[in-house]
């Protein structure tokens, strides 16, 4: 999950262990120029998810648990976890992805906009409404391109199974652990059967390190 630029330092915290010379990676595909239509349909979503949460009882402080709404942000596409690399391995890094990537497809992909998911963090932190993606042919091969270079530089690879998602909004804390998630759980969906599923082009696939190293790939068109 990539957080908004303007991040309250106890909303976000570091996973890891700061370390010099240490850069955070993170590779993606960014949904640009999405319609009205769309922004309208996450925002209802994004609502849904704080009735879902007022339901279960216990996100009342204000001050610990506001929903962040990454809606205002460029929405994307996780195609790898987190992961750490130190400065000088970055242009290696980014060439053998580039190597890798510029001979699959661009694809068109499903987002399934009418089941919406929890999920969390690995340290079951933060809980985030999602929206799932479709895995295809394609995509599952451009996270085992991703995977691949991954393990070049022991870093972890994709979620296996995958867990193709974009996130709409977040809250800190594990609502898995509420007495009441799984039975709310079960009754949410039926306030959004009727949405459309959703679709976007996957045409290029981004790497960043930090705040300050941006990398862009082409799929082959």
């Amino acid at each position: 999950i990539i957080p908004s630029k303007k991040v309250d330092p106890e909303t976000f915290v570091r996973s890891t262990p700061h370390v010099p010379g240490n850069w955070s990676g993170h590779v993606f595909c960014e949904m640009s120029s999405l319609t009205e239509e769309w922004s309208h349909t996450m925002e209802e979503s994004v609502e849904r998810f704080r009735c879902f949460l007022q339901h279960l009882g216990t996100f009342h402080d204000k001050r610990r648990q506001t929903i962040i709404s990454h809606t205002d942000s460029p929405m994307h596409l996780s195609l790898s976890r987190p992961f750490l690399l130190q400065v000088s391995s970055i242009e290696s890094f980014v060439e053998q992805l580039r190597k890798r990537l510029q001979l699959l497809p661009a694809v068109m992909l499903r987002v399934k906009s009418s089941a919406e998911k929890v999920l969390l963090n690995d340290e079951r932190t933060r809980s985030f409404w999602t929206w799932p993606v479709e895995a295809n042919p394609t995509l599952l091969a451009v996270i085992d391109e991703v995977n691949a270079v991954l393990r070049k530089y022991n870093q972890p690879p994709y979620y296996d199974p995958p867990l193709f998602h974009i996130s709409l909004a977040s809250v800190i804390g594990d609502i898995e652990q509420h007495s009441s998630f799984r039975k709310i759980e079960k009754l949410a969906p039926l306030c959004s059967l009727q949405q459309k599923d959703r679709y976007f082009m996957l045409q290029q696939v981004r790497c960043t390190f930090g705040t300050t190293k941006h990398y862009e790939i082409d799929l082959h068109n």
